[in-house]
């Protein structure tokens, strides 16, 4: 029997299958991809000449306490130091770090050094460097500081008060009754009537240094008076004016104001008083006018003077503006006893006597009025005046219409023969 053959089975690979060889998996190269460079903009240039930088080695505990440990110790002092709020009238500690003409530059720690005055320092611990000082003031013109301590100070200002010394301070704020005042390490306060004689806004007294006078000096806080030292100052130099001056002296002054008695007049760099009865009615008078004035009076104990205007005497004119026994209109300045005062004209002032005024007939002040001039007494300044026309002249009179000069050169001529 013949042995059968087996033959090898034959698989058949499909239509598309790949061969078996190119299912054996090849070893790949990994390929390293380029970094894309940035392209130059036309403006930026490529620099020519490239240095490599070393990278910096990682810091750890060790290598960082060993770099600081290198930095001094003052310097390491300041970078940990913050600025600290500094507030007037505390008590701060700083360091001299030079030394101008009048100053000792200290600094405190703060944004900007301070400034100690070299009166206002303690001379035996300043020498040591270190100082501790009191904050005066803090403004644009930098910190300020003061050794003083409040005690000394106070007692200054009292011994200053008892003498009546001035002091100077500086004026640092307002409220509603007057100035904050800061002198040294103390607080002050003046009141806003004793600022000045011719007091301005407040804005124009902030920030400036004037002398003032000690009126009160309590625990903490002084009283002030700036307007006390210039009535002072103003009442000597008032003084020596007064004394210059002389009966009858004459200038042109300016009216400061007017009241219901008078108006107060600006002449010789001091006021005087010009009186109301001595003001023309017609006459109207404003602040800021030029006058014409003459001194009448001068007080040297009350430091007064009293003005006149400085205008044309009345009598002197008298001949040549008015005639006897013709009507003029006149004023009635006031009623009397024995009759009634009218002007004729500014200090021309003649007597209605109480025998010419009907009974019963009344006269207001500043009432106007029909007069004759009757009769007259020149060294005596009197002018006899009546209401009603004259109807008999009496004998060696000149008849109505004569010039009063006529009757004055007659007079003379009658007592020189």
């Amino acid at each position: 029997m013949m042995e059968r053959v087996m033959k090898p089975k034959v698989i058949r690979r499909r239509k598309g299958t790949p061969k078996r060889e190119a299912f054996v998996a090849q070893p790949t190269e990994k390929k390293t991809e380029k970094p894309i460079k940035p392209k130059l903009s036309s403006k930026e240039v490529k620099p020519k000449n490239k240095v490599p930088q070393k990278p910096r080695a990682k810091l750890n505990a060790d290598s960082l306490l060993s770099e600081l440990s290198q930095i001094d110790q003052d310097i390491f002092d300041k970078l940990l130091k913050t600025p600290q709020k500094i507030t007037i009238g505390e008590e701060i500690e700083g360091t001299i770090v030079r030394i101008q003409k009048d100053l000792y530059i200290v600094d405190i720690g703060a944004k900007s050094e301070a400034f100690l005055a070299k009166d206002l320092a303690d001379k035996l611990h300043v020498l040591e460097g270190k100082i501790r000082a009191f904050v005066t003031s803090i403004s644009s013109n930098g910190i300020h500081l003061s050794q003083k301590t409040q005690e000394s100070v106070q007692k200054k200002l009292v011994q200053a008060k008892e003498e009546q010394t001035p002091v100077e301070a500086t004026i640092i704020g307002t409220n509603n009754g007057g100035f904050i005042l800061s002198l040294l390490d103390m607080r002050g306060f003046c009141p806003k009537s004793q600022i000045d004689t011719h007091t301005h806004p407040p804005e124009h007294y902030l920030q400036k240094t004037y002398s003032f006078i000690i009126t009160e000096v309590q625990k903490n806080e002084f009283v002030a008076s700036r307007k006390k030292l210039l009535d002072q100052e103003q009442k000597e130099v008032k003084k020596e004016i007064l004394s210059s001056l002389s009966q009858g002296q004459k200038s042109e002054g300016t009216i400061t104001s007017i009241t219901d008695f008078g108006a107060f007049v600006s002449v010789f760099d001091i006021e005087g008083l010009l009186p109301k009865r001595k003001i023309p009615s017609e006459k109207e008078l404003h602040i800021g006018d030029k006058v014409s004035i003459k001194i009448d009076h001068i007080d040297l104990s009350k430091q007064k003077i009293s003005l006149s205007l400085d205008q044309k005497d009345p009598w002197l004119d008298l001949g040549s503006r008015y005639r006897l026994y013709e009507e003029y209109e006149g004023r009635v300045v006031q009623t009397i006893d024995h009759g009634v005062l009218v002007a004729l004209q500014f200090e021309l002032v003649g007597l209605i006597h109480t025998s010419k005024i009907p009974p019963g007939k009344t006269f207001t002040d500043g009432e106007s009025i029909q007069i004759f001039i009757t009769s007259y007494d020149l060294t005596k300044r009197k002018l006899r005046l009546q209401l009603d026309p004259p109807v008999v002249i009496p004998q060696g009179h000149q008849p109505s219409g004569q010039n009063l000069s006529d009757m004055f050169r007659n007079l003379f001529s009658d007592l020189k023969d």
